[in-house]
């Protein structure tokens, strides 16, 4: 670790078998590190350096071998990642848990390189799953109901009987949770955890982790990942050297597993400061805003329908241009056309914001409307630091008895007065208000005239 992390605690948890060809592969139920508990099954997120979101994932085994501490995770898979296996609407904040056997299925990252507890909820009806209360599935980070089989790149409802080795009502809702709010993990800053029922508290952390992970044993509870790739998820860019687990009783001929995972879920970087961890997954969008800008990730979309809502946009680019962003549509200034929706999208890399920019200005009509758009925030000039027109009477030459007077002196009224100047410039200024409302009112009504006409004539 760097020096601005040797203070970061950590801990083992409740140790499990050893195994191992020399024995030397440790397995646990549990770790905590900087003051917080994970245990297997729960699910996490993993932080890349680089990326706007972090990746999702379930632990599904806990080790230590040569001083390496690693974890097998189990991976959710984003809808933009399987977009072109989606079929039916997606629900708001929904993944979906990798199944099957191959490539993308699940792989091994060092324990490091977990970035904080997440709550994720399976709303399956299958009797295996317990149903989750609406308070539970209200304050759930994510949702899951729908598997993704990685080796025939398909969609399912039907819970699997085994995922990775393991059986599936493990991955699923425990049988008895307790929910605790998330104001009162966050003061603790420690998870709660009530008969072995994880309620996660999203927090980040991340290490380059520069030793390479040891080949062991297998063990019988684990089904190795196929070899194979399955056609339709991409190859990762950086890839892990294969990895192989111990069995704790005997010796296994060794064996390799595949990490790739779609997107590049092998996680390495450096490890953000502890005292930035808060902020990671909770900046707010004024925050986003400016550091998507920075990036070259931000576009400024107009002349979308008005009664377009977030979700709205994000669903028209993604069904239009094959992209995912994130969308929020923007206030009106006061003389804008109220018919002109805006909206600023966030998405993932400068290249996708770059091809929405081309696709959208080369001709995308939505309803009738031609969109058009530009990279980066709206600019708005800074208010000028002096306002022409204001006079400044100077009282340096007053004499001290003026200035007494004055400091003693009563107001008979709190309203302008038809004799002083400044009622006849306030009446002047009402007038020349009133006409550019009207004239803006003019030119709206002809906007809006034009654009059913434009809808009529697209419509034929």
């Amino acid at each position: 670790m760097d020096g601005s992390n040797e203070n970061i605690q950590f801990s083992w948890g409740k140790k499990r078998a050893k195994g191992g060809a020399k024995m030397d592969t440790q397995f646990y139920d549990s770790f905590t590190f900087d003051n917080v508990k994970y245990s297997l099954y729960d699910s996490v997120y993993l932080f890349k350096s680089g990326d706007p979101e972090p990746h999702v994932g379930k632990i599904i085994k806990i080790w230590q071998q040569n001083q390496a501490k690693k974890v097998k995770i189990l991976w959710f898979f984003f809808p933009d990642e399987i977009r072109k296996h989606l079929s039916g609407p997606v629900m708001e904040n929904e993944i979906f848990l990798a199944s099957g056997e191959g490539t993308g299925l699940a792989d091994i990252n060092p324990l490091e390189a977990i970035g904080g507890k997440c709550t994720v909820v399976c709303i399956s009806k299958d009797e295996k799953n317990r149903q989750p209360s609406p308070r539970e599935q209200a304050m759930a980070d994510f949702i899951f109901y729908r598997f993704f089989d990685v080796g025939k790149c398909k969609l399912s409802e039907q819970l699997p009987e085994k995922i990775s080795g393991l059986e599936v009502n493990l991955l699923l809702n425990p049988k008895v949770e307790q929910v605790t709010s998330f104001s009162e993990q966050e003061a603790h800053g420690v998870d709660q955890k009530v008969l072995n029922a994880p309620l996660p508290l999203p927090q980040s952390t991340v290490k380059e982790d520069e030793s390479p992970v040891a080949a062991v044993s297998v063990p019988q509870s684990v089904v190795k990942e196929e070899e194979s790739v399955a056609a339709a998820i991409p190859l990762p860019q950086v890839a892990i050297k294969e990895d192989d687990f111990p069995k704790p009783t005997e010796n296994v001929p060794k064996s390799s597993e595949n990490i790739p995972k779609p997107m590049q879920k092998v996680l390495y970087g450096e490890r953000p400061s502890k005292r930035d961890r808060s902020k990671w997954f909770k900046l707010s969008w004024d925050t986003r805003l400016r550091n998507a800008d920075e990036q070259g990730t931000l576009v400024y979309i107009q002349n979308l329908d008005i009664q377009f809502a977030s979700a709205d946009i994000e669903e028209l680019i993604r069904d239009a241009l094959q992209l995912n962003c994130i969308a929020k549509p923007i206030n009106h200034p006061t003389y804008d056309d109220p018919n002109n929706g805006k909206a600023y999208a966030i998405f993932k890399t400068k290249d996708a914001a770059d091809s929405a920019i081309s696709k959208i200005n080369s001709g995308l009509v939505v309803g009738g409307r031609p969109l058009y758009c530009s990279k980066g925030l709206l600019k708005v000039p800074k208010p000028s630091e002096t306002l022409v027109g204001h006079l400044t009477i100077s009282n340096l030459k007053m004499g001290q008895r003026q200035r007494e007077e004055q400091k003693k002196a009563v107001s008979t009224s709190h309203c302008s007065q038809p004799n002083t100047m400044e009622y006849d410039l306030a009446l002047d200024w009402m007038l020349v208000r009133e006409k550019q409302e009207k004239k803006f009112r003019i030119l709206h009504k002809k906007h809006t005239e034009e654009r059913k006409s434009f809808a009529s004539m697209m419509g034929k």
